[in-house]
């Protein structure tokens, strides 16, 4: 009897020792088109600027809700853009009650989420159809004279 109580005092020792830890992580993939070295392509995740042509991944201990902004040219100089967000879901094991079980287990749990870049062709405008149009819903107004 006494042999399972050490045993059981150990691993309940053990298990306040080394608890478990949740852990977020967020991916954005780049877009399956291939990057041309020539023209320029940006990626931007949250506030930083990283390489168009890796996974961006960010880790963090909270759920992580991160937007995202891509650009490139292609090879006739069109402007090619992608909006997107990535987050992170809450979990049934991090909600009350269960987020007490699980951060006494010696489990990593982790929460993922993925999004890809798809970039979509950002419309060409005529500079003078938007001033019309500008005008026309009172957006536009004649130079203030100046005295």
């Amino acid at each position: 009897m006494a042999r399972f109580l050490v045993i059981g005092s150990v691993t309940a020792l053990a298990m306040l020792v080394q608890p478990g830890c949740i852990s977020h992580v967020a991916r954005v993939a780049p877009s399956p088109d291939p990057i041309e070295v020539d023209h320029p392509s940006h990626v931007v995740v949250g506030a930083t600027l990283t390489d168009p042509a890796a996974t961006t991944v960010l880790r963090s201990p909270l759920p992580i809700d991160a937007v995202y902004t891509a650009w490139k040219r292609d090879e006739s100089g069109a402007l090619m853009r992608c909006d997107g967000r990535v987050r992170t879901p809450l979990r049934w094991w991090q909600r009350f009650p269960m987020d007490v079980v699980a951060d006494m287990l010696p489990v990593d749990f982790e929460a993922t989420a993925d999004s890809q870049i798809s970039y979509r062709l950002v419309p060409v405008r005529d500079e003078a159809e938007i001033l019309q149009h500008a005008q026309r819903d009172g957006f536009a107004h004649a130079p203030a004279a100046h005295q």
